[in-house]
């Protein structure tokens, strides 16, 4: 599991992520844009073939940030589960109409183009911190592995 300092890492980072120039926090359409299409660009450089089962980009993008901005926000209080499982759900619901069925090794390319692509966006942005981008991907890494347990459990039902 993680701990309170990944726990921090991750939110600020996301946090400045999701900061327009303005100030303001994107809404889940711009998350959707800024982060979560990059990162499957690079997901499906990654698998080419994952690409055949997102049509609907756009949607799928959109449902994704609002997952990954509720999640982040969950970090560390005890209703985290509930946003993993309704992510799960989708995935068994996915797998029954054959759209999609996720596997082990998704997940490990999933987190390599999530983490990848967080970072790689830090870095355009210009984020300034005392702390070391290692240390940021090393604290998602650590919080996606535990995130992906949970959803493992659950779609795999081990």
């Amino acid at each position: 599991m993680f701990n309170e300092q990944q726990t921090k890492l991750v939110k600020k980072s996301f946090a400045f992520l999701v900061l327009k120039t303005n100030g303001e926090k994107m809404n889940d359409l711009e998350i959707a844009n800024a982060i979560v299409k990059p990162f499957y660009e690079k997901l499906f450089l990654f698998d080419p073939n994952l690409a055949q089962y997102f049509n609907h980009l756009n949607d799928t993008s959109c449902i994704f940030a609002k997952y990954l901005k509720d999640i982040v926000e969950s970090l560390g209080a005890a209703d985290i589960i509930d946003p993993l499982v309704q992510l799960s759900k989708r995935h068994i619901i996915y797998a029954k109409e054959g759209q999609f069925s996720i596997t082990l090794i998704h997940f490990d390319l999933i987190e390599k183009a999530l983490i990848t692509t967080l970072l790689n966006t830090l870095q355009e942005r210009g984020y300034q911190s005392n702390i070391d981008l290692a240390e940021i991907k090393a604290a998602w890494h650590v919080v996606f592995e535990a995130i992906s347990d949970t959803m493992k459990k659950v779609i795999f039902q081990q």
